[in-house]
């Protein structure tokens, strides 16, 4: 349970926004990343976009 407390500590610690505009902007830049950038082992270890990409070059 300490090993979680610590490594709950030092994320908590990288994640300071000075006001709600800077909140709002990393949430934003978060979301962008996930729907775009992540790679997901369920669309076969690529970006949604790279498969998106694939799906429509395929279907054409």
């Amino acid at each position: 349970m300490a090993r979680s407390s610590r490594k709950n500590k030092k994320y908590s610690a990288e994640l300071k926004f000075t006001d709600a505009q800077e909140l709002t902007d990393a949430i934003e830049n978060y979301i962008q990343f996930y729907n775009t950038k992540r790679y997901q082992k369920r669309l076969k270890c690529m970006t949604p976009m790279e498969y998106h990409e694939e799906y429509y070059a395929t279907a054409a």
